[in-house]
């Protein structure tokens, strides 16, 4: 499998001049996303079962994402390199802090505009997607390089991450309408995305977690706070509202 990725990759190498304009169009497309609000569709694929989760994606720029799963009730927050984790029925957050790795772009699935952090930890591919929701697609296959090695002896290897992402990208905006995961060879997870609201569209959706009175706080595995009276958003800042977010469409069933 991995001389076959390593074999995938090399041939993507030999596009890079058509890579360095797509990734060109794709930072023009973004300039004027400041913040999104969409639906999604998550079907996780075992060899074991087939299950499907749905909820919402909001996306604000500088660097922050948030995923909203709706049943059950578990959110993820990403901002920057700070991580945060939401889960309603336990009444806890969890707060830690992913190192400055390239690599972490993956958790912004393509909806963040920063294509050099891209290739700093990606091999990048562009592929024609005309049969999806959108019509070009990026593929990212991640590399890992062990900088105490000397340049001679540096290798590349699949992360333990995932082994592939495919972005099928609308063409308007290049946002990503369907993400396809490949962890292994035995499970994968596709991700539908429609419903999309940006900017003033978006109204006020925040890329916050709205947490209840009593949730725990946890950071670097030590309760810091238990939420008093009224709740609290999470990462604290001003805001004037929330939104209603937008209903998932029916998917087909597995």
């Amino acid at each position: 499998m991995k001389m076959a990725l390593a074999a995938m990759a090399l041939a993507m190498l030999a596009q890079t001049p058509t890579v360095d304009a797509f990734l060109k169009t794709f930072a023009n497309k973004r300039a004027h996303v400041e913040k999104l609000e969409a639906a999604f569709t998550q079907d996780t694929v075992t060899p074991d079962e087939t299950t499907r989760a749905v909820g919402r994606i909001v996306y604000e720029r500088p660097r922050r994402i948030l995923l909203q799963y709706f049943d059950p009730e578990v959110v993820y927050l990403v901002d920057g390199s700070r991580v945060y984790q939401y889960n309603a029925e336990i009444e806890q957050v969890q707060i830690y802090d992913l190192e400055s790795d390239p690599q972490m772009e993956a958790l912004f699935l393509g909806f963040d505009e920063d294509t050099a952090r891209l290739r700093e930890a990606y091999t990048l591919g562009v592929f024609d997607a005309a049969n999806a929701c959108g019509t070009k697609g990026l593929r990212l296959i991640p590399l890992e390089v062990r900088k105490d090695k000397p340049e001679d002896e540096a290798d590349e290897e699949v992360s333990g991450l995932f082994q592939e992402v495919e972005l099928f990208l609308r063409e308007e905006d290049y946002l990503p309408c369907h993400i396809h995961v490949v962890n292994d060879a035995e499970s994968s997870v596709e991700i539908r995305v429609d419903r999309f609201k940006l900017n003033a569209d978006a109204g006020e959706a925040t890329a916050q977690i709205e947490v209840p009175e009593g949730t725990s706080i946890i950071e670097n595995e030590a309760l810091v706070e238990k939420v008093g009276p009224g709740g609290k958003r999470i990462p604290e800042r001003p805001t004037q509202g929330t939104s209603t977010p937008p209903q998932p469409s029916e998917a087909p069933a597995p």
